[in-house]
């Protein structure tokens, strides 16, 4: 007579057995499915938007001269070697918004004075850059240089800025002064002063 045990036994392994030989036949049926192309195993699927952002240049510029200055009235024959003008150079702006990180100069120069044919040459005219003073509006003034004292018969450097110097700055209280020999002609004398930046 068999026990009960035993048939217990029996009857878990032939269960085992089913159950081990239905899931290897599984696996082979899944493999062989992927290898023949039977099933169709799907790759992950995508789709891209594009993203765009635009950094425009700004401003350029230098601005803010005086519309006009003036040495006071002298009498022929009384020389002053330095002739103060009435007022200073005061507040230009150079503004630099481009965003290219590229390094500027602002310069100054002067035209002769004249009074029709009669001349007063343009090296007579001194400027004091380096008594002025320069503020930032915007920006590290660290990154800025003032210029020197010069005479106006050449380009000047009156500020210029590394390549990190981006934002506004403004150039104030600079002196010009004229070394009058007393002996010009008598004449009502104009120029012009051209402030520019590169």
């Amino acid at each position: 007579m068999i026990s009960k045990q035993t048939i217990l036994n029996r009857v878990e392994n032939q269960v085992r057995q089913q159950l081990f030989g239905s899931v290897m036949f599984a696996v082979l049926g899944l493999m062989l499915a992927v290898n023949f192309g039977w099933l169709k195993v799907r790759a992950a699927n995508n789709d891209v938007t594009n993203l765009t952002f635009n950094v425009t240049t700004g401003a350029f510029t230098i601005a803010g001269a005086p519309d006009a200055m003036a040495f006071p009235d002298i009498v022929y024959g009384v020389s002053n070697t330095d002739h103060l003008a009435t007022t200073n150079v005061t507040n230009v702006l150079v503004t630099d918004h481009r965003g290219t990180g590229t390094a500027w100069n602002a310069t100054v120069a002067s035209t002769n004075l004249t009074a029709g044919t009669n001349v007063i040459d343009n090296g007579h005219i001194n400027f004091r850059i380096a008594t002025g003073t320069i503020t930032n509006e915007e920006g590290d003034l660290n990154f800025v240089t003032k210029g020197t004292n010069g005479l106006l018969n050449d380009d000047l450097t009156l500020m210029s800025g590394n390549t990190a110097a981006a934002g506004i700055f403004n150039y104030s209280q600079g002196p010009l002064s004229l070394n009058v020999a007393g002996t010009e002609p008598t004449g009502n004398y104009t120029g012009t002063i051209t402030f520019t930046l590169a």
